[in-house]
């Protein structure tokens, strides 16, 4: 790709947000570091950590492919493993705010896509990097009596999701924090405790709104569909996001510490890394990697995608140099669709973007697809490592689609490749799945084969019927309709 042409009062405003936002991190991490070693009696992790770690696996997949719904279980397993068992680790939240604070995202990147490796890379970028990814490990716990410590992560967390707003004195911010988490805690035992629900959480985002009132809940996951969306949008109020919408909503984390990090895997998932390979290679080549194959029924797929390029409140990705012209999306009226792409891109999406002439969204989407199920086999498929997981093959495969029709036996087998201890929670969770009790990705449903019911299925079957896409899903094991 050429080098990029991003108007100069763009690159010096993003700049700017970037660089305060990393002040604002630095004394967050500060404040969190103080706060785990006088309570839990151990640090937050450093840069110089990670090597402490007994391996990485990461979870590949195309977008919309079921990685968010997969981590989302297995991060129930942390909880309830033995003294003696494998902990799986995990980021919070997605990976994309640690790029962007290093600068290796558009427009500082030289390159519009989410192709990474060493070449794009200096010093100082791994070294912040390192230090908010590092800090971030850990994994999720079902309630905590440590409200401060629980208001303490929820301030890192809204300066990813709202740069522009200012949030004062970070001391009085999370204590006004602390105030909202008391109103939505419970009492027993004469103290209070936070317990990680559904409805805790969205009882916890209203209540810290009315403290910071600058936050649009529309762009949170699991809120905005019940919330007034009749009021129009200013895009230039929140200029861009570091944490890509729709955003999460925190749950209580354990911080780990090194011990964490030596008896434990970190699991990683972000479609992007289907393009960044080379660069985690390089980041972790002290530490034994794995890769985990996730497929879905490419119809599937593609419906996904366009369904969540068409949520108004949420995958707002890259921003783009040019204005793009994209049919079944910049048609859509909300202020950024004319310039922001969706999801994860290769260089040959691009291509397609910037080529003045208007595109259908289905071709976008289905290179979208084509280009990181490619690019997973190419880099890793000959891997030792490396396990596939589709939905014919019962015996040694899981995916997707299995997951929904048999999440208890699927959720097993990934144990088993990995030797994870199969808790209790995880079990739970599982069981959860089976009769329908989970939350479904923003901007979808969870009805099974829906995209013979979308509106431009038969747009979607031209796709999934090129004769690239059919070979492509024959290597992913799946049959041709």
């Amino acid at each position: 790709m050429s080098q990029l042409k991003y108007h100069s009062q763009y690159i010096e405003s993003r700049n700017r947000i970037i660089e305060n936002t990393r002040i604002k991190r630095t004394d967050y991490r500060e404040i969190l570091n103080n706060h785990l070693q006088v309570i839990y009696g151990y640090k937050l992790l450093q840069p110089s950590d990670i090597n402490s770690l007994s391996g990485v696996n990461f979870l590949l997949s195309s977008s919309r492919g079921g990685s968010s719904i997969t981590v989302d279980i297995l991060k129930q397993q942390a909880q309830s493993v033995s003294s003696v068992g494998k902990r799986i680790l995990f980021l919070p939240g997605e990976q994309r705010p640690y790029f962007e604070l290093a600068k290796l995202t558009p427009p500082f990147k030289k390159i519009l896509s989410d192709r990474l490796d060493k070449s794009f890379i200096n010093k100082e970028q791994v070294g912040y990097f390192l230090s908010e990814l590092t800090s971030e490990i850990g994994y999720p716990v079902s309630q905590t009596t440590d409200l401060k410590g629980f208001a303490i992560a929820i301030y890192g967390r809204l300066l990813l999701q709202w740069p522009n707003i200012n949030f004062g004195d970070p001391d009085n911010a999370i204590r006004t924090i602390e105030l909202a988490i008391e109103k939505v805690s419970c009492v027993i035992d004469n103290t209070l405790i936070y317990k990680d629900e559904v409805v805790s959480r969205e009882k916890l985002m209203n209540y810290i709104k009315l403290y910071f009132s600058k936050i649009d809940l529309r762009f949170y996951d699991s809120i905005n569909s019940k919330i007034d969306t009749s009021s129009t949008v200013s895009f230039s109020q929140y200029g861009f996001f570091i944490e890509e919408p729709p955003f999460i909503i925190p749950s209580p984390w354990h911080f780990a510490s090194i011990n964490d990090l030596s008896t434990g895997i970190l699991i990683l998932k972000d479609p992007s890394d289907a393009w960044r390979i080379p660069f985690w290679k390089w980041i972790f080549n002290r530490i034994p990697l794995s890769y985990t194959h996730l497929t879905r029924n490419v119809y599937e797929s593609i419906n996904g995608l366009c369904e969540g390029w068409n949520f108004p409140y949420g995958y707002i990705t890259t921003r783009s140099p040019q204005p793009i012209q994209i049919k079944g999306y910049t048609s859509i009226e909300l202020p950024w669709t004319s310039w922001y792409v969706n999801y994860s891109t290769s260089d040959k999406v691009w291509k397609l973007l910037l080529s003045h002439q208007e595109v259908y969204l289905e071709k976008i989407v289905v290179q979208q697809w084509i280009d990181a199920h490619q690019s997973i086999i190419n880099q890793v498929g000959n891997d030792l490592n490396y396990f596939r997981l589709s939905s014919n093959k019962y015996e040694d495969k899981i995916g997707f689609e299995w997951l929904r029709s048999e999440p208890i036996e699927a959720i097993s087998q990934l144990c088993n490749i990995f030797e994870f201890e199969l808790t209790s929670t995880l079990l739970k969770a599982a069981q959860q799945i089976a009769i329908h009790q989970v939350q479904v990705t923003p901007g979808t449903n969870g009805e099974s084969n829906r995209w013979e019911k979308a509106p431009n299925r038969n747009m979607i079957a031209l796709y999934a019927n090129d004769p690239v896409v059919v070979d492509l899903s024959k290597k992913l094991g799946y049959s041709t309709k």
